[in-house]
């Protein structure tokens, strides 16, 4: 399997550099695999990945809270599932070297994950921004035409 994708950008930078931040922990993960790395410097690495992804779904989550994203309840399912595989994976690292399988497994998930979720929530942000720059303007039209400008 490849590990070159094009990193789908949602133009919000913070979650961006999250997304590429996760991403380089994963391909860390995969290239100790490949270099065969012993388990405590992979159990390490996945510990990184681990905090890094839990601070980025709180923040995506705030986000959706904030903006009220629709899908909210379906997108933090899909959080909760990727914390459990993860969990899951370090727990197997006591147990058994993993394959690059696993990695590319975490890897894929982040691409489609992008994709069919963050892209939802992204639209959303830039719709409800789109309609709170539609208001302030309006009501500023209103005050100047009001104070007689």
């Amino acid at each position: 399997m490849s590990t070159r994708r094009a990193l789908r950008l949602l133009d919000i930078p913070q979650i961006d550099d999250e997304h590429r931040e996760i991403i380089k922990a994963i391909l860390k993960f995969r290239a100790h695999i490949v270099a065969g790395k012993g388990w405590l410097e992979q159990y390490s690495v996945m510990d990184e990945l681990e905090q890094k992804v839990q601070l980025h779904f709180r923040v995506e989550e705030h986000l959706m809270q904030i903006y009220r994203y629709p899908n909210m309840e379906k997108h933090v399912f899909e959080h909760g599932e990727y914390s459990c595989l993860l969990r899951e994976v370090k727990e197997r690292l006591l147990r058994q070297p993993p394959t690059t399988v696993t990695a590319d497994f975490l890897l894929n998930w982040w691409f489609q994950h992008i994709s069919d979720f963050d892209q939802g929530y992204a639209d959303w942000f830039s719709k409800m921004l789109t309609s709170l720059e539609i208001l302030s303007r309006n009501a500023q039209n209103e005050n100047a035409m009001g104070s007689g400008i």
